[in-house]
C-alpha cells in the first residue's frame, strides 16, 4: 500500500480512477469532442497564452472572464486553422465562441483594460486576413506599433501585436496604404521560389556552359 501511494497509483484508492490520472494529452478524439465548455475567471495580468494552445483541440472551448488591465494582444499567438480566438469587451464574442463548432477561446475584458479587440473566425475564409476582424482597423494599430518602436519600447506585447497585424494584413495592403498616405512604398515582397532560385543561381558557376 505504501508503495502504491507513493507512486500515486489509482490502485491505492481501491482501483477507482480519478480525473487526475487521465490528463488531457491522453484524451482520445471522441473525449475531446465531448469536452464541456469551461468558464474561467482571472486577473488581467494572468492572461497569457502559454500552455493554453495544447487544450484547443476537438470541441474544447474556454471562456475567460478577465478582471483588470491586460496586455495588448495576449491571445494572438493562439490563432490557428480551425481555432476560434477572440478578445474584447463585447459580450457577443462569447456567443460567437459558443456557436463555433470547433475548439476556441474567448477573453471578455473590461473596457479600458488595454487589450485590443479582435476576432479570429475560422469560418470567415481560407486565409488568415479573411478570418481576422480588428475593431480598430489595421492602419491605426500599425501607427501605434510604429510609434512604440520609435520610442524603443520593444517587448513581448509589441511582438504579439506585430504577429496579429501580420496575420490580419492581406499581401500588398501595407504598400497600398502607404501610397495613399503619400509615403514611398518599399520594394514588393518577393516570391519565396524566386528568392530561392536567385540564391541558387548566385552560387552556380555558369561560365563553362
Amino acid at each position: 500500500r505504501i508503495r502504491l501511494a507513493r507512486s500515486a497509483s489509482p490502485e491505492a484508492s481501491g482501483g477507482r480512477i480519478s480525473i487526475a490520472y487521465h490528463p488531457f494529452h491522453r484524451w482520445n478524439p471522441r473525449e475531446r469532442e465531448l469536452a464541456p465548455p469551461l468558464l474561467i475567471s482571472m486577473a488581467g495580468f494572468d492572461l497569457r497564452c502559454a500552455g493554453l494552445g495544447e487544450f484547443l483541440l476537438g470541441g474544447v472551448k474556454l471562456a475567460l472572464i478577465v478582471d483588470g488591465p491586460t496586455a495588448l494582444a495576449p491571445l494572438a499567438r493562439l490563432i490557428g486553422h480551425g481555432v476560434f480566438v477572440a478578445q474584447g469587451s463585447d459580450p457577443a464574442i462569447l456567443d460567437r465562441l459558443a456557436a463555433h463548432t470547433g475548439p476556441g477561446i474567448a477573453a471578455w475584458v473590461e473596457e479600458g483594460s488595454g487589450a485590443i479587440s479582435f476576432v479570429h473566425d475560422p469560418s470567415a475564409g481560407d486565409r488568415s486576413w479573411e478570418r481576422i476582424e480588428l475593431s480598430e482597423g489595421i492602419e491605426p494599430l500599425r501607427t501605434r506599433l510604429a510609434e512604440a518602436d520609435r520610442r524603443g519600447r520593444a517587448s513581448d506585447q509589441l511582438a504579439d501585436l506585430r504577429h496579429l497585424l501580420d496575420l490580419a494584413t492581406a499581401p500588398g495592403a501595407s504598400s497600398s496604404a502607404a501610397s495613399e498616405n503619400g509615403a514611398v512604398p518599399g520594394p514588393a515582397a518577393e516570391d519565396p521560389a524566386d528568392r530561392l532560385a536567385a540564391w541558387l543561381l548566385a552560387r552556380t558557376d555558369l561560365k563553362g556552359l
